[in-house]
């Protein structure tokens, strides 16, 4: 039974890395305590320190298949109350391609460069900030990017495409909004067949009729460029 007055150490998360990939996910941390720094304990809820049953002990040679855990010099202490924020390396990089930082006064990275990814330690509140900031920094490079793609008659720029991927990959954003930048974004790059395949499922996700979703895209499109 693990003290509860002990630091807690955060030795992993449970998801594998290659469950990430360009996406950012809030998991369930793995733990230890300094008392005790053999036993390994999965989070079943984040708010564990009063709740004795809501840690439950793991076996390490089935977390490193099923989970992720860390190498030494990458532990950290975290509280009870906070989760695993995780970045993918496809989700740094897109990041990083549309001028985006990641860290920021909600959340604070560390580079673990064995697996990939970006690790961080967040309540569910500040990873919500996190969110809104990105999605908010997101919306405004991909539409100064479009801008530009729309008056020059180009294809979006890396910058513009990294963004759009941002927005996709976090939320929240207004369903409406972000499949019509989606389909702005397919319309600009000239990807006919995805334009076509967007179209298709949004009208049946949005219940938005065929030509009145064109007529967003193209206002969305003018609006930039403008």
């Amino acid at each position: 039974m693990f003290d509860k007055h002990e630091t807690a150490v955060l030795r992993g998360f449970d998801t594998a890395v290659a469950d990430i990939g360009d996406q950012l996910h809030i998991c369930h941390p793995l733990l230890s305590f300094e008392g005790d720094p053999n036993t390994l304990y999965v989070a079943r809820r984040l708010n564990w320190r009063n709740h004795q049953r809501a840690l439950a002990v793991a076996d390490p040679s089935e977390a490193s298949e099923l989970a992720t855990l860390l190498p030494d010099e990458h532990r950290q202490s975290i509280a009870s109350g906070e989760a695993a924020v995780v970045a993918g390396a496809g989700f740094i990089q897109a990041a990083a391609d549309a001028g985006i930082q990641l860290d920021g006064s909600e959340v604070s990275f560390v580079r673990t460069h064995e697996s990939g990814c970006w690790i961080a330690t967040a309540t569910q509140a500040l990873f919500a900030e996190l969110r809104t900031r990105l999605v908010d920094e997101a919306r405004t490079e991909f539409d100064k990017e479009l801008g530009n793609a729309a008056w020059r008659g180009q294809h979006l720029s890396e910058r513009g495409n990294a963004a759009l991927l941002l927005l996709r990959r976090c939320g929240p954003l207004r369903r409406e909004d972000l499949a019509i930048r989606q389909l702005a974004g397919a319309k600009q790059n000239c990807e006919l067949d995805l334009y076509q395949r967007l179209l298709v499922r949004f009208r049946f996700e949005l219940g938005i009729q065929r030509d009145d979703l064109q007529r967003e895209v193209e206002q969305r499109i003018a609006l930039a460029a403008s």
